[in-house]
């Protein structure tokens, strides 16, 4: 990517190999796991979106250095760093769904404690500014035997639908009840809610929450949760009320 100081090559190929680069990842997918043709495309077009901002920013970031601008600086960094986590998502989640097609998913369990799982979830992917929008009820430590990584993703693609679908200033809340037999998280939103039609697809493969245009994502997150959800013996739900919010869960059980 060339600076501003000329030094590196121009962000047009560097966005060119990006691209370049998913397409190959896609076509991989494709080969592995026969996706429909559209789905590749729409996983090409979902990873050249983040990339094409990491590129951007980074050629942007390379001349505001030059110029010891540190609040661009600052702003930008964060932009790239929630896009290569976008994109990590993306990477695991095809990677548990071709674990899952070929019939090789394996759960690594081991004693959690999920108020500190819960809030390791929220430190790690919940930027600062949006961090007061978020509340935690969770009164008791409860721990179980669970794959603690697949069940972070769980709680992480609720709460990112929670973030990307409600309105900035509304509040989250991320609940854990303890029952005698099973243990629930939830995820409830202020956001549009999802019409009852859509209620009982949104995890179905390659559908997004609520169906909304303009949202990256390649239709993966909630289906992939519900395949973790089920291998560990759980059920995965939804409660909406359209244009009043949702209440995303999973409950898991106690033994």
């Amino acid at each position: 990517m060339r600076s501003a100081r000329g030094t590196q090559p121009q962000p047009a190929l560097a966005m060119e190999k990006a691209s370049a680069d998913a397409q190959d990842l896609a076509a991989a997918a494709d080969a592995q796991r026969g996706l429909r043709e559209e789905d590749v495309a729409q996983i090409v077009h979902d990873f050249k979106c983040p990339l094409a901002t990491i590129t951007l920013e980074t050629c942007l970031l390379d001349a505001k250095l030059a110029d010891c601008d540190l609040a661009y600086v600052r702003t930008a960094v964060a932009r790239i760093d929630r896009n290569i986590a976008f994109l990590d998502r993306m990477v695991q989640e095809l990677l548990d769904l071709c674990s899952i097609d070929a019939g090789q998913f394996v759960l690594h369990r081991a004693p959690t404690e999920l108020r500190d799982l819960l809030g390791d979830v929220i430190d790690r992917i919940i930027a600062t500014g949006e961090r007061a929008r978020v509340r935690v009820e969770a009164p008791d430590p409860v721990t179980l035997e669970i794959d603690d990584l697949r069940i972070e993703r769980v709680v992480a693609n609720f709460l990112h639908n929670a973030l990307k679908f409600s309105p900035p200033s509304s509040a989250i809340v991320v609940r854990l009840e303890s029952r005698p037999e099973v243990v629930c998280i939830s995820v409830i939103d202020a956001g549009p809610g999802i019409p009852a039609d859509e209620a009982t697809l949104v995890f179905d493969k390659y559908r997004r929450a609520g169906s909304a245009p303009g949202h990256e994502g390649c239709g993966l997150g909630l289906y992939v949760s519900k395949r973790i959800v089920e291998a560990h013996g759980g059920r995965i739900g939804v409660e909406s009320t359209y244009g009043a919010g949702s209440r995303f869960y999973f409950e898991l059980p106690v033994a």
